[in-house]
């Protein structure tokens, strides 16, 4: 029950390069309080070497990286294989100018931060957005890495491994402290968080390289599921790059593992911020100009 939920606790894995917290993040206390994990406490040094002294044929195995249930397959064609939509041919349109630079084969083949080769171009561009929809791909120049930064993100069906949101998340106007991570071979960062529901959670203005839909907060709030998953809001402390939808962002207090969930709706982008106030300030400008 929710009892026992409350008394499990998630913790990193003593090998921080195989740290698998951030994948278990979403799986219910309930379900952890059975779950024995006997290499959590050891460093995968330690576990060749114990498996070469029992003479285990796996003790120098090659690490995989890659996803092995694919196997030798690109990773276009497994997309062709299962999406339902996003592989239709498109533009790949610059975030600053507005104008078409390229085409490209499917917005879904593409995600945030990759690089998009462009056909003939000798800069570097690399993907700040899409719209599916419109079968768009925003592009960056590799100068403008502010386009790949936000401040803040909001995550659906959140799961607290202890069945239930700190208070702090809850009730308190400054949110709960924390560290955050949004995918998994990455350092953790610092972060507020804050349910949902609260009313003390902030307002993200969307960006507009994802096309959320305007609802998307809402969405994220009042997702509950039959277990009462709701949603969080996070505030990044320093501009979050590559904070991607559908990824999981998974929140950390020291070497505790709080929970996570996927990511459904991002806040603009510091280039789109910094275009913002651009634009705001050639209109105070002009109205100043206007009433002189």
């Amino acid at each position: 029950g929710t009892s026992s939920a409350r008394s499990v606790r998630l913790l990193r894995g003593a090998d921080a390069a195989y740290d698998q917290s951030y994948f278990l993040a979403a799986v219910r206390g309930e379900a952890l309080a059975g779950a024995l994990f006997p290499l959590g406490g050891m460093l995968k040094s330690e576990v060749r070497r114990r498996a070469e002294a029992l003479g285990l044929h796996v003790a120098q195995k090659k690490t995989s990286t890659g996803l092995c249930f694919v196997g030798r397959r690109r990773f276009g064609d497994l997309l062709g294989a299962y999406a339902s939509g996003g592989l239709e041919e498109g533009c790949f349109v610059d975030v600053s100018s507005g104008e078409a630079v390229g085409r490209h084969h499917g917005a879904a083949r593409y995600t945030f931060g990759q690089r998009a080769r462009l056909g003939g171009s000798r800069e570097a561009y690399f993907v700040a957005g899409k719209d599916i929809a419109s079968r768009v791909v925003y592009v960056a120049r590799e100068g403008e890495a502010d386009a790949l930064l936000t401040r803040g993100a909001a995550a659906g069906r959140f799961s607290w491994v202890g069945g239930a949101p700190p208070a702090e998340a809850l009730s308190s106007p400054g949110g709960l402290r924390c560290e955050f991570k949004a995918r998994y071979a990455t350092p953790s960062a610092r972060c507020i968080v804050w349910d949902a529901a609260s009313v003390h959670a902030p307002r993200l203005r969307p960006s507009l390289l994802w096309r959320a839909s305007d609802d998307a907060l809402h969405r994220v709030g009042a997702m509950t599921a039959g277990d009462g998953r709701r949603g969080v809001v996070v505030t990044f402390e320093q501009p979050a790059k590559t904070i991607t939808p559908g990824q999981m962002l998974v929140l950390y207090s020291g070497e505790e593992c709080l929970g996570g969930g996927p990511i459904e709706h991002i806040g603009q982008s510091v280039l789109e911020e910094r275009q913002a106030a651009t634009q705001h300030a050639r209109m105070a400008a002009g109205a100043t100009q206007s009433m002189v």
